[in-house]
């Protein structure tokens, strides 16, 4: 089976990570303005920020590398390596882009060798994700964003969603660790 996987804030917990740089950056530079809404999910509804603010941190974030030190989530890599070893193709795909894409790949790519993932291919840039998935020839596509998978969806490629606090609203079936993953997907063909 060919399974395809986001990465950020479905293998890694980005959104924690970069919500502490946020509020570093927002310290250091723009004054302390600090939180606006914790729960918001764009950058300018959950703090003081404007759209100049938002490019500055992400301008600030890509060339500092921070998405190098984000955390892997709980269990990912034993589970997805667990995939790999009972013989399926992993192939990660990320909307991670820069000026320079091939930076962006061989960071990830370096970052994905050095927590002992087990994976066939990466590809970085992808914009939405569907179609790579047609291209690839994806079986099952996991991500945790709402318009990936409904994108995905649409091409007739079974999904999982990531369960994330931005994407209650999602109506399908959502799970929230990789064992309950891996347990999914193996019983979608041991059947």
């Amino acid at each position: 089976m060919k399974i395809g996987i986001d990465i950020d804030d479905t293998i890694v917990n980005t959104n924690e990570y970069i919500i502490k740089a946020a509020l570093s950056y927002d310290k250091q530079f723009l004054g302390n303005k600090g939180f606006h809404d914790k729960k918001s999910y764009a950058f300018t509804d959950m703090f003081y920020w404007d759209e100049n603010d938002v490019r500055s941190f992400l301008k600030y974030y890509q060339q500092e590398k921070l998405y190098l030190n984000v955390p892997v989530k709980k269990d990912a890599i034993k589970y997805i390596n667990k995939l790999y070893d009972d013989g399926n193709y992993i192939c990660f795909i990320t909307y991670r882009q820069d000026n320079d894409s091939r930076e962006t790949y061989e960071d990830t790519y370096q970052y994905l060798q050095k927590y002992g993932f087990k994976f066939n291919k990466l590809i970085t840039n992808s914009g939405m994700k569907g179609q790579v998935c047609v291209d690839e020839g994806i079986d099952i596509f996991i991500d945790n964003s709402i318009n990936q998978i409904t994108d995905v969806n649409k091409r007739g490629i079974e999904t999982i969603m990531f369960a994330t606090l931005y994407n209650k609203s999602y109506k399908g079936k959502k799970l929230s660790s990789w064992k309950e993953i891996y347990n999914e997907i193996r019983k979608r063909y041991d059947d």
